[in-house]
């Protein structure tokens, strides 16, 4: 929930940019049919939420969690993934010095 102060705006990025512990809402595939007739068989839906646990050091492959199991995924898996996330952005408040104005 965003309060007064900040301002929520949403970007769809490759599941392969997300950082371990980031996390979104799956919002499409980009792949042929036959990958993404894979990853739908994996359990890859749009509207699931999903979340990257940890990369190996190498940075293929990518573990994620998804309805309460783990996959994990080859970095060309991971890129046909999008991601919805969403941003949030502060916005600075106006001072209100007062009586106090100075220190």
């Amino acid at each position: 929930m965003a309060t007064a102060t900040e301002v929520t705006d949403y970007a769809e990025i490759p599941l392969n940019r997300l950082a371990p512990g980031q996390g979104g809402r799956i919002c499409g595939i980009n792949a042929d049919n036959k990958l993404s007739k894979r990853l739908y068989q994996m359990g890859i839906i749009e509207g699931e939420t999903i979340k990257v646990v940890r990369r190996a050091p190498g940075g293929d492959p990518l573990e994620c969690c998804l309805m309460g199991y783990h996959l994990s995924l080859r970095s060309q898996e991971s890129y046909a993934v999008l991601v919805l996330i969403s941003i949030q952005h502060g916005l600075r408040k106006k001072r209100r010095w007062g009586m106090f104005r100075g220190r």
